[in-house]
């Protein structure tokens, strides 16, 4: 598939397989190929997404896959409008996550290492620390948007394990 795509992207000057074959006026054969994939990558996620509700729940999979592909259905229509500021608030959002992670781990690492099973209070000092990041990358005006926020989520939940006692390794 590789070479029929480099060769194409080559020949036609396109890097998408569906702007490929359309050049080459293969319209129908593209629209099949592109609803194909989008058909096979969409049905695994909404599978996926309705067995875990099931499990959640105790609900039968059956009208959670349909809900959910009506929920899906809408929420894609929003997104196709407003793709690029969702992205932005990705990239405000998932780095804390990770940096309170790694934060975590790094200032109770003996606490991770003898745990044993998952604790079963909330932390809050992370919880804490991500939603500081993620105002700081979502609202400071200057630097790197997802630096800003692992910044502000690791120095936040720092301050909050001191603030509470908890002394970091």
């Amino acid at each position: 598939m590789f070479v029929f795509g480099a060769a194409g992207g080559a020949l036609t000057g396109k890097d998408d397989i569906f702007y490929v074959m359309k050049a080459q006026g293969l319209i129908i054969p593209a629209l099949i190929v592109l609803g194909a994939n989008i058909w096979t990558t969409n049905d695994n996620g909404l599978y996926n997404g309705g067995l875990s509700l099931s499990n959640l729940t105790g609900i039968r999979k059956k009208p959670l896959v349909i809900a959910a592909g009506i929920l899906g259905t809408l929420v894609s229509m929003w997104l196709y409008e407003h793709f690029v500021s969702w992205l932005t608030f990705l990239n405000a959002a998932l780095p804390p996550v990770g940096a309170v992670l790694i934060t975590e781990y790094f200032l109770n690492r003996e606490v991770f290492l003898k745990e044993t099973e998952p604790a079963d209070e909330i932390n809050t000092g992370a919880l804490f620390g991500v939603i500081a990041g993620i105002l700081a990358g979502s609202f400071l005006p200057w630097g790197i948007t997802s630096v800003n926020a692992m910044l502000a989520a690791c120095l936040a939940d720092f301050i909050y394990m001191k603030a509470k006692g908890k002394s970091p390794a």
